[in-house]
């Protein structure tokens, strides 16, 4: 039996096979996956429509199949590319006034900061220039990440200031024994907390001294003289 002979009885099958997948191609261009045309539904079809030889049906079976699977294939899509995310902008510590209180300079910019969370003693108060001093070895001439958080009465930014390392500078000065945790204004920190208590059980910095008074003390204690020798 010449190949003419045996396929024209099974042509229209073919055909309407052919025109099946077409159909389904034509659903995938649209974004649509050839999840209608499946092997279960293939197999059903070709053995109700093509009943001969099993050798030969088996044959047009992955034919299709692999048309089938060649159309539900979708190229891969770019994946769309993230924001870039920038980082505050770094700035120096030009000036430390202060223990808690430093200058920074950005773009030719200098502002005056409050360190948040922390409170240092007084220039003019015992300990003052010791304090001073650990904020300038921590952080003067050095490049810090700055997170405003409020403006103070006396329109300084209060800012969280961080060290190239990662590390808190409030954190550092703390645990130095330069400072109390301003529990006034950060009494949920409990990580100020912790520090300070650590620092007062290995008498660090101002936690070796006699007595030592606390800064919104100190200034209450001031004002308190002040307001004194006027009356007088």
């Amino acid at each position: 039996m010449s190949f003419q002979q045996w396929f024209g009885p099974h042509f229209d099958a073919v055909h309407l096979s052919r025109r099946s997948y077409k159909n389904v191609n034509a659903h995938n261009s649209s974004g649509v996956l050839c999840g209608s045309m499946n092997a279960a539904s293939i197999g059903s079809n070709v053995d109700q429509i093509m009943p001969f030889d099993s050798q030969v049906r088996n044959g047009l079976f992955m034919l299709l199949l692999s048309l089938v699977l060649g159309c539900s294939h979708t190229p891969p899509v770019s994946p769309t590319s993230l924001a870039s995310v920038s980082s505050a902008p770094l700035t120096t510590v030009v000036k430390v006034h202060d223990g808690d209180t430093i200058t920074v300079l950005s773009q030719n910019t200098s502002q005056r900061l409050r360190l948040a969370g922390i409170d240092c003693p007084e220039s003019d108060q015992p300990y003052g220039a010791e304090a001073t001093d650990t904020t300038k070895s921590l952080a003067l001439d050095i490049k810090v990440l700055v997170t405003p958080i409020t403006t103070d009465r006396f329109g300084r930014t209060v800012a969280e200031v961080t060290l190239l390392d990662g590390r808190s500078l409030a954190h550092e000065l703390v645990k130095a024994g330069a400072c109390w945790w301003f529990r006034k204004y950060a009494p949920h920190d409990v990580e100020l907390k912790r520090l300070e208590i650590e620092a007062r059980k290995q008498r660090l910095g101002l936690w070796a001294t006699e007595s030592p008074m606390s800064p919104w003390a100190w200034r209450a204690q001031r004002r308190d003289a002040m307001k004194q020798s006027l009356q007088n």
